[in-house]
């Protein structure tokens, strides 16, 4: 499922004739069955997915590749749950649905929007991180060479910056959880 973001183009792009790139990882060559379910019914079909033969990655690389922009593309698919999750914690703290305090909840939609876009004592911006990450997915993503020792170490500490960050935003929802009760 491709991330619910604008579509982006090359520059090269030629208007209405250029698909837009893709944010979602491909699929490693191999064999795979399609399935497709409609009014109750299920239709299935084989699906062999063949490499390009000038491509010269190796198989291990390749896997490599997908392991990395897939790491990257879930990562950047909770931030989204997470951005989601913010917005309507703020839409009911502005329509005063809270059992807070006008000033706690002023307070508690101040670190919402510090967590978006302030970075934390121990890691990045919510929305610093989406971006970095959809750079190295990019990155990785955008050539059928094996992945640089740069772009695995990039994406490698972004992750552990995205675990540091889950953390931070387990802490913060509790506190936007007790303000419901």
């Amino acid at each position: 499922q491709a991330l619910d973001v604008p579509p982006a183009y090359p520059i090269s792009a030629t208007f209405k004739n250029t698909a837009p790139d893709p944010t979602s990882p491909w699929v490693l060559p191999d064999a795979y069955v399609v399935k497709l379910s409609v009014n109750g019914e299920t239709f299935t079909k084989n699906l062999t997915v063949k490499m390009d033969p000038r491509v010269t990655t190796s198989q291990e690389n390749l896997k490599l590749q997908h392991d990395l922009s897939l790491m990257c593309y879930l990562h950047r698919k909770e931030l989204a749950n997470i951005k989601n999750s913010i917005k309507v914690f703020k839409e009911k703290l502005d329509a005063g649905t809270s059992k807070l305090s006008t000033q706690k909840a002023d307070n508690l939609k101040m670190q919402f929007s510090q967590f978006e876009k302030n970075p934390a004592e121990n890691g990045k911006s919510l929305n610093k991180l989406d971006a970095e990450l959809a750079t190295v997915y990019n990155i990785i993503h955008d050539t059928d060479m094996p992945p640089t020792s740069q772009a695995i170490s990039s994406a490698n500490e972004l992750s552990t910056s995205f675990e540091s960050l889950l953390k931070n935003w387990e802490v913060l929802k509790n506190e936007g959880n007790k303000s419901e009760k």
